[in-house]
């Protein structure tokens, strides 16, 4: 368990260090793949973006600490961040796509493990409403795929407003992952899912900010 633990925020750590400092080129440390060293700016858009899905997978991974599920969720999630970062300079749906399979691996790998009646409602730091999980991960998983779609039709259409469709499918993932944290952990951890609303504002701005650059880039 304490191995589990300190792995994960191991890779909490390496996700945060790769978005925020601003380390150049090397052979060394980094995600490095051919595309990433064709010029500086490629360089660290492409190990901020493998650090953002390094951070998320690092705290998803504390749902699974102590089970059978953990290493398989590990590997499964380095795969998808991996495969994301290599090919996201391709197509804009790179991005709500790795969402997205990162939201099904947690359903599929938290739904052996929750019980079979869970808290699904809360009303300040208190749960007032219990459900069957069958009905709430697959209640989840509908609203994920809907939400998915409707960025593979704004990516095509309407990609200046993809940011906010990835910044949902983030907040999605983020609410479900404080729910299912409530379960083992206490009512009181669903407090962190009101902030999911602050990671939203500053992921899509984040989104619009590197959208921006790069635009200026190119231009």
């Amino acid at each position: 368990m304490i191995i589990e633990i300190v792995l994960s925020l191991l890779l909490i750590a390496l996700g945060a260090i790769f978005i925020v400092v601003p380390f150049k080129r090397n052979r060394i440390f980094g995600l490095r793949i051919r595309s990433t060293y064709e010029s500086e700016a490629f360089w660290r858009r492409k190990n901020r973006y493998f650090g953002f899905f390094l951070l998320i997978t690092g705290l998803l991974l504390l749902l699974f600490v102590d089970t059978a599920y953990y290493s398989p969720f590990l590997l499964s999630a380095i795969l998808i961040s991996f495969l994301a970062a290599y090919v996201e300079e391709k197509s804009p749906i790179i991005t709500p796509l790795a969402i997205f399979a990162l939201s099904l691996l947690t359903y599929l790998c938290a739904y052996p493990i929750l019980p079979e009646q869970m808290a699904i409602h809360f009303t300040g730091l208190q749960a007032d409403g219990w459900g069957a999980k069958t009905s709430y991960l697959l209640a989840m998983a509908t609203l994920s795929s809907f939400i998915f779609l409707v960025s593979v039709f704004v990516a095509r259409f309407r990609e200046d407003v993809l940011p906010i469709m990835n910044g949902s499918l983030l907040l999605l993932l983020s609410l479900n992952a404080f729910v299912i944290s409530a379960q083992f952990y206490g009512e009181q951890l669903i407090a962190f899912g009101y902030l999911s609303l602050i990671i939203l504002l500053m992921f899509i701005t984040h989104q619009y900010l590197t959208k921006i650059r790069i635009s200026g880039v190119e231009r």
